[in-house]
C-alpha cells in the first residue's frame, strides 16, 4: 500500500520521504519522520510529518480517478513550509512563518446509495485553533470526487465546530498594534465592522445567519478565552448544490440549510449589540 501511494505522489510531482515504517500492509501504513514535497530546485510548499498514518484507502479510485472513495487518515505532528513569507497578520495568528498542527480525515462513499458521509475532517493548528467538519452528501459518484461536479448532488447534513486556541488573541493583539488602539477597543472595532459588512451583504434578511454573524461577534468579544461555536445544518429535504445560485443569492440556501449556531463561551450572542 504504502508503495502505490507514493507511486501516485510522483505522478502528482511531490517527492516522500521517511524513516521508520511502523506498519505497511495491503490496507495502509504508519511511517515517521515524513517529509513531502516538490523534486529538488523546484518551488512548492514543503510538509514534514511527524507520523503519517493511513488506516484505509481506496488506491483502486486513487490510482483511475486520483482521488480515493473512502478515506481514513491522520498525520500527526505537520508543519506546513509556505514557499512565499506570510503577512505580519497571519505570522502573529500562527507564530511565525509555518503552519503547525495535526489532521485527520475519514470518509466513505457508498457507491450503492450515492451516499458520501465524512465522519469527520478535523484541522488542530497548534496555539490557533481546532475545526471539524461532518457533511453528508446524496447522489454522489467517484466521477463527483474526481471533477469537483456539484450536478445532482444535494446536501444531507453539515456540521461544522471551531474551537479557538488563542487565534482570536493573537489576532486582535496584532490589529491593535497596527492601528495603535487597545485590544478591548480593537475587538469593539472589529466587531462593528463584521455588523457593519454583514447589513450590505445579501443575508441581513435571513435569520440563520444573523445568528451565525452574532455569535462570531461573542467570540470576538471573548477573544481572551473565546468558547465552542458550533453550527448544524439538518434540512428538513436534501438541498441541492447545483439547483441554487449559493454565490450570487445564498439566502434562499441558508433558508434551505436552516443552519442551528451554538455558541458557550463567556458572552452570549444576546449580550451585545445584534447586527440589524
Amino acid at each position: 500500500m504504502l508503495e502505490r501511494v507514493e507511486a501516485h505522489l510522483a505522478s502528482e510531482g511531490m517527492v516522500v520521504t521517511y524513516g521508520q515504517i511502523d506498519r505497511s500492509d495491503e490496507r495502509g501504513f504508519v511511517i515517521h519522520d515524513v517529509q513531502l514535497g516538490p523534486p529538488p530546485d523546484t518551488d512548492g510548499v514543503e510538509i514534514s510529518i511527524d507520523t503519517w498514518s493511513i488506516a484505509a484507502i481506496d488506491t483502486e479510485a486513487l490510482e483511475v480517478w486520483g482521488i480515493p472513495a473512502f478515506l481514513m487518515m491522520s498525520a500527526e505532528g505537520a508543519v506546513i513550509y509556505p514557499p512565499e513569507p506570510m503577512g505580519p497578520e497571519a505570522q502573529a495568528v500562527f507564530g511565525g512563518d509555518t503552519i503547525r498542527g495535526d489532521l485527520s480525515i475519514d470518509y466513505a462513499l457508498d457507491p450503492e446509495t450515492g451516499v458520501l458521509t465524512l465522519d469527520h475532517l478535523t484541522v488542530s493548528l497548534h496555539g490557533v485553533a481546532t475545526t471539524t467538519v461532518t457533511l453528508s452528501l446524496g447522489n454522489v459518484t467517484v466521477e463527483h470526487l474526481h471533477d469537483g461536479s456539484t450536478a445532482n448532488v444535494a446536501i444531507n447534513r453539515l456540521g461544522i465546530v471551531f474551537q479557538d486556541h488563542g487565534m482570536m488573541g493573537r489576532l486582535v493583539a496584532a490589529l491593535a498594534g497596527e492601528f495603535g488602539g487597545d485590544m478591548e477597543a480593537t475587538a469593539q472595532s472589529m466587531i462593528a465592522d463584521l455588523n457593519q459588512d454583514f447589513m450590505s451583504s445579501p443575508l441581513r434578511g435571513v435569520r440563520q445567519a444573523h445568528d451565525i454573524i452574532n455569535a462570531i461577534a461573542a467570540m470576538i468579544a471573548d477573544y481572551q478565552a473565546p468558547g465552542r461555536l458550533s453550527i448544524v445544518a439538518e434540512p428538513v429535504a436534501p438541498v441541492p448544490l447545483d439547483a441554487l445560485p449559493i454565490m450570487s443569492d445564498p439566502a434562499p440556501w441558508f433558508e434551505a440549510m436552516n443552519p442551528v449556531t451554538d455558541y458557550d463561551g463567556p458572552t452570549r450572542p444576546g449580550d451585545i449589540p445584534k447586527s440589524r
